[in-house]
This record gives C-alpha cells, structure tokens and sequence, in this order.
C-alpha cells in the first residue's frame, strides 16, 4: 500500500525528505502488517464457520434419519416405546 502524495508532502515539508521517506515507508509496513493480521482474522473466522456449518449438516442428518419412519420405529422397539 502506497501513501496519498498529498501526505508525502506534507511529511517532506515538514521533515525533510529523507525523514518523510523513512515515515512514509513505517506508514506503509503497518498497513501491510493490518492487512496480514486482518487476512488472517477473517481466514480464522472462516475455520471456525466452516466447522459450525458442518456440525448442522450433521445434525440435520441426524434429525432426518430420526424422522424416517422405520428409523423412528426401529428407536421405539430399542427403547421400549409405545
């Protein structure tokens, strides 16, 4: 990521260039460093909704097969149920 020029010159005049190049490029490591830490937040969150995602299918499976009529038959002799 790049700096708006209009920033840059301001650090110049303000700085001098070589102290606006080194602020610039400090500038520019921390929006670098956001976007790595940011990329891997949303990679951590898109693991924890991915593992969610895949106990509701299970459960919707479970549910199913517990809704299937000869399962459900099948539950109550095991069980005892009448």
């Amino acid at each position: 990521m790049s700096i708006p020029v209009s920033l840059y010159e301001k650090l110049e005049q303000k700085f001098g260039r070589d102290e606006a190049l080194e602020i610039a490029k400090m500038i520019e490591d921390f929006f670098d460093e956001m976007d790595r830490k940011a990329g891997e937040i949303a990679l951590q969150r898109i693991d924890r909704l991915d593992l969610k995602l895949n106990l509701l299918i299970l459960l919707v499976v479970i549910v199913l097969t517990v809704m299937n009529p000869v399962v459900a038959e099948l539950l109550k002799k095991w069980f005892g149920i009448h």
